[in-house]
């Protein structure tokens, strides 16, 4: 069931980037650094016109077994900031793939994130975006390595938390 679920976010947001992708050609491409709640340090890529956004992002953190992938699909609306030609604010949504692999354990588990944000352009290309909103747990998958009984739940949405995401970017 899992894995059924994983498929139709990955196939939503692979559509969505096909679609975002030939509505910008020749528009822009956004690098950026950050880090987030449930994302963890992050470095990601995004294509974007003025009123939607993709983008991948690959999540670590540094001398530990904790690595992230998202996918993300935003909408700018709002008035545009004064020194871009670029709308201020966001609404995104991500799903987050979070594997983190102990001695014992191997905790796979899915997110998705419904975040509203604001971008603060230092230059028209140069920037802070700060987001907030909720995540919710949509997958868990608990595998054991040394033949105990895993705890393992393949389908939740009993787990919603704050979300928080800060990230430097540059657009291209």
């Amino acid at each position: 069931m899992m894995t059924r679920i994983h498929r139709i976010f990955v196939h939503l947001m692979l559509g969505s980037a096909i679609c975002c992708s030939v509505e910008t050609v020749g528009q822009d491409f956004e690098i950026s650094a950050g880090i987030g709640f449930p994302d963890v340090p992050n470095v990601g890529l995004k294509i974007l016109n003025e009123t939607v956004s993709f983008g991948f992002a690959y999540g670590f953190v540094p001398n530990n077994d904790i690595r992230t992938i998202n996918l993300d699909l935003g909408f700018f609306y709002g008035k545009q900031a004064k020194n871009a030609e670029a709308r201020k604010s966001v609404f995104r949504t991500v799903f987050t793939h979070y594997r983190e692999e102990t001695e014992r354990r191997i905790f796979n588990h899915s997110y998705l994130t419904f975040r509203v944000g604001w971008n603060y352009f230092f230059t028209s290309q140069f920037g802070l975006n700060l987001e907030g909103g909720i995540s919710v747990e949509v997958g868990e998958n608990i595998i054991s390595k040394d033949g105990t009984v895993p705890t393992n739940f393949n389908f939740v949405y009993d787990n919603v938390f704050p979300s928080l995401s800060i990230r430097f970017f540059y657009r291209i």
